[in-house]
């Protein structure tokens, strides 16, 4: 099974709504070798992040080219399997980046 992974600051809002859309799509178009899940820069998030999810993942996807700079900073060794959303911290844009994110295909 595929992780893809969506990091956010604090895996409230943005990140935790990427992964409800993606195991939605993926599961209403049979993509079966595929999973979303989620988590936050924060260590007092829900779900930190750790080196032992990123490495897991199968892609790391950031939420805003802020969180993308924090990921590449703190995750040098794994910049080739990163990609940068940008959506905005109300979440106002984020169904249109999923969509485009998503149908672009580079996640698989």
């Amino acid at each position: 099974m595929h992780e893809l992974l969506f990091v956010c600051q604090q895996n409230l809002v943005r990140s935790p709504a990427c992964e409800r859309y993606f195991n939605q799509r993926l599961a209403s178009e049979s993509q079966s070798g595929y999973h979303a899940s989620s988590a936050g820069l924060s260590r007092y998030c829900q779900r930190p992040l750790t080196e032992s999810i990123v490495q897991s993942a199968h892609r790391i996807i950031a939420c805003d080219t802020t969180v993308s700079s924090i990921l590449h900073g703190k995750f040098s060794n794994y910049t080739d399997k990163m990609d940068t959303l940008q959506i905005r911290n109300d979440g106002s844009n984020i169904t249109g980046e999923l969509a485009v994110y998503y149908d672009s295909g580079v996640w698989r």
